[in-house]
């Protein structure tokens, strides 16, 4: 189960998705007819789809997830700025799934200086970015995790929005168990309790 979960991106080819989307129809079925594949191509669902479960979101309310994707599409059409609106129409289900019902979310944060400095090298594709301050950011990040763990807690770092996803994807591969969290995917009814500052 635990295989299957990490790699259920990829299991998710168009045929699934077309079964996932017949299912939906039973419940929603204007819904459906209206947005797919008439306004929202089915590549760009599946993509979305991927990047949610690649981040271990789960997708049962698909009915919520196309709704955030019509809604969104008219002003964009790229797959991780859609990713990010389905996250913050989510967040409550997301949240929960890190800290139950616990009324404040511990997370680390990463210092203004440095969130300031990765906006602007992610904005750049990444090019102002040197060596040097990847690898600190990275070793920083999976230490700090690492002790998180160890006290019994889940490791979540919270940014900007601007870069969540970018973050994400580089950390994830050294650190898998890490939730990178958005500002706007804390709901409403949580509070954040700031544990560790990543300069």
């Amino acid at each position: 189960s635990q295989v299957l979960r990490k790699h259920a991106s990829e299991l998710l080819g168009r045929e699934e998705v077309q079964e996932l989307l017949e299912h939906l129809k039973k419940i929603a079925p204007k819904l459906v007819e209206d947005v797919v594949p008439k306004v929202i191509p089915t590549a760009t669902v599946q993509k979305v789809l991927q990047n949610l479960l690649t981040e271990g979101v789960s997708i049962r309310d698909a009915k919520t997830i196309l709704e955030t994707m019509a809604e969104h599409f008219t002003s964009t059409q790229d797959t991780g700025l859609l990713t990010g609106a389905v996250r913050t129409k989510l967040a409550r289900a997301i949240v929960q799934q890190i800290v139950g019902n616990e009324p404040v979310v511990p997370v680390m944060t990463l210092s203004p200086k440095l969130e300031g400095m990765l906006i602007q090298a992610f904005n750049n594709g990444g090019a102002d970015l040197d060596g040097a301050t990847t690898e600190s950011l990275l070793n920083n990040v999976a230490k700090t995790s690492e002790d998180i763990e160890a006290a019994g807690a889940n490791p979540v770092l919270l940014v900007s929005s601007a870069i969540r996803m970018s973050l994400s994807r580089f950390l994830r591969r050294s650190i898998p168990n890490l939730v990178v969290l958005a500002n706007e995917e804390i709901p409403d009814g949580k509070q954040i309790r700031i544990t560790n500052v990543i300069g």
